[in-house]
């Protein structure tokens, strides 16, 4: 009895003659066309049908994925031996090149197009920006450490910056110092505005901001930079601040702006909103109504007052325990407040429970006229050291418990910024000032008579790791799944560390990923990338094909075969 067939005296199975061909036919052709077969979980989930359904089929036309395997291996040698192919070597972050398609697709491409590099240099534009890009996602926290992959072994690498050898730490210095101001001004605008999507009414609309502070260890104490305490040091060292503008729906970084250690948030947000209105301007949006989410670095009355003056602009911050601001909250009516259950709380004890109470009441704030709504959480806990917590808001139309819940969101451009800062050393930054010395008598340039700002090569090289971040957080969502939600760190250790043979076909650079763990994931993606015919700018227009190996390159021998000759001469462990 086939597996379509009915059973007398039962109900009739879910795979019917007809629905069995399809599934047949279906890995017959994925299996050819990406030289694996593909995952049975998302095969039967395809099909409607459980993964036990799958595998009888898949049995009982002898598709056992050993001998499958085996079979593609001989036929891709039999090729290997035939084809006209021009080996360029093997390289350890063959997974970058999955992310080329997403970065010829984006703005970066007509960015790097009016960037000016300086006469007489045989440096490109694409070069430098993508050695920059390249270093912020595979994770190296200096330049110079790119110095120990420019030797000839190390090919692979230097093709994804469209070289044949790495720059020089000293000679991309030397670059990014030279470029001209508004030759870089140009690069962010239209990268900046190219992140804000003008067809999407909610692209760029609530907005998470927040200064990150990058401090200078050194002992030349350039002055003019100001100092500031680092968080992380528990002292004040000269910094800047690192303001990056987070689109909370779309969670991306969508500006940067760097400011000096004493141009704290409440002294530049009419500067910051007014930059991403000019931003949007630029992308072609119709409206400015902009929501704007930031945490008590903004807390100033005269600020509120402006922004309470301002129509296009709703703001969402906690407010400071100041004894007058307490006495108001203190005098709300009890009957005003009401009981509060947060999310998350619903299955905890009820003797582990916090008791909160909510209420809708106004506070006046010092240097602001009008009064500003106030969302009061009063926290009855018994022995809570803090009791309440207040979001002052422009926004009178949400709910209290709608805003409750939204501020707390916010923690993703934390989280984003320490992925930034950890993962890919979103703090490795060029310096924002610059020395001017004169020699001394052993003729050394010791002896500084001045220092100036120069925040230029900060800000260009800080923003091309957001957008790094940004690029990587694209391809998570191109995948789907459970890999939209992964960290950039996750995504680079899962698919772009990979190793992977690169060869020229006629005018094609095949990149031959070594097959691992997740590698299905990659089958629907790399299908896209092949079909595309992608010519790639920087190396003379190639294609770029993508494939997963049946086999490692270098481990053409089972694991039992290996076992036995390295462990030839090893003595055998007596039993216990």
């Amino acid at each position: 009895m086939s597996i379509g067939e009915v059973n007398k005296g039962g109900r009739p199975r879910k795979v019917t003659d007809e629905l069995e061909v399809k599934v047949v036919a279906f890995l017959f052709i994925t299996t050819l066309e990406n030289g694996n077969m593909p995952d049975d979980s998302a095969t039967a989930q395809k099909f409607g049908i459980s993964e036990r359904s799958l595998r009888s089929i898949r049995l009982k036309h002898g598709l056992d994925r050993w001998t499958t395997r085996k079979s593609l291996s001989e036929l891709k040698k039999t090729e290997q031996h035939s084809d006209d192919s021009f080996p360029l070597g093997y390289t350890p972050f063959g997974g970058a090149w999955l992310l080329v398609p997403l970065l010829l697709s984006s703005v970066i491409v007509k960015a790097v197009s009016i960037l000016r590099m300086p006469k007489g240099v045989q440096v490109t534009a694409w070069q430098l920006v993508l050695t920059i890009l390249w270093w912020s996602i595979l994770g190296f926290s200096r330049f110079f450490h790119l110095d120990d992959f420019r030797s000839k072994s190390d090919l692979g690498l230097a093709l994804l910056t469209g070289r044949v050898k790495l720059l020089a730490d000293s000679t991309l210095w030397g670059m990014v110092h030279s470029l001209p101001e508004e030759s870089i001004e140009a690069f962010y605008e239209i990268t900046a505005s190219g992140t804000i999507d003008r067809d999407d009414p909610d692209s760029g609309t609530t907005v998470s901001l927040d200064d990150h502070v990058v401090p200078s260890f050194t002992r030349l104490d350039p002055k003019p930079l100001g100092k500031t305490r680092v968080p992380t040091r528990g002292r004040s060292y000269p910094a800047v601040r690192l303001y990056y503008y987070y689109d909370m729906l779309k969670e991306r970084f969508i500006a940067l702006q760097v400011k000096l250690a004493d141009e704290r948030l409440s002294k530049v947000l009419p500067d910051l909103i007014a930059h991403l209105k000019d931003l949007r301007q630029r992308a072609g949006c119709l409206t400015n109504k902009l929501r704007f989410l930031f945490d008590r670095g903004g807390y100033k009355g005269s600020l509120f007052a402006s922004l309470m003056e301002d129509d296009d602009v709703i703001f969402v911050t906690p407010a400071i325990r100041y004894a007058s601001n307490v006495a108001q909250w203190e005098a709300i009516p009890e009957e005003k407040f009401v009981d509060y259950v947060p999310k998350g709380v619903e299955g905890m004890p009820e003797e582990k429970r916090p008791v909160l109470k909510l209420a809708d009441s106004m506070t006046t704030v010092r240097d602001c006229e009008k009064p500003i709504r106030s969302i009061v959480l009063r926290d009855d806990t018994p022995d809570v050291k803090e009791k309440w917590w207040v979001l002052l808001t422009k926004d009178i139309d949400s709910s209290a418990e709608s805003i409750l819940e939204e501020y707390p969101s916010r923690q993703l451009h934390e989280s984003a910024y320490r992925t930034l800062k950890h993962g890919h050393h979103g703090d490795a930054l060029p310096k924002a000032y610059k020395l001017e010395r004169v020699a001394n008598q052993q003729g050394e340039k010791r002896q500084t008579v001045s220092t100036t700002i120069e925040k230029k090569d900060l800000w260009f090289v800080a923003w091309l790791k957001g957008l790094a971040m940004n690029l990587l957080q694209d391809f998570g969502d191109a995948l789907g799944g459970d890999f939209s939600k992964m960290t950039s760190q996750t995504l680079v250790r899962k698919f772009i560390k990979r190793p992977a043979c690169l060869k020229l076909v006629e005018d094609q650079l095949h990149v031959i990923l070594d097959p691992f763990g997740h590698d299905t994931a990659l089958s629907d993606w790399i299908q896209q990338i092949n079909k595309q015919q992608l010519p790639i700018p920087w190396l003379g227009n190639l294609v770029l094909q993508i494939s997963i190996a049946q086999e490692p390159a270098f481990s053409p021998h089972n694991p039992a075969k290996i076992k036995r000759r390295v462990f030839a001469k090893s003595a055998p462990q007596k039993a216990a």
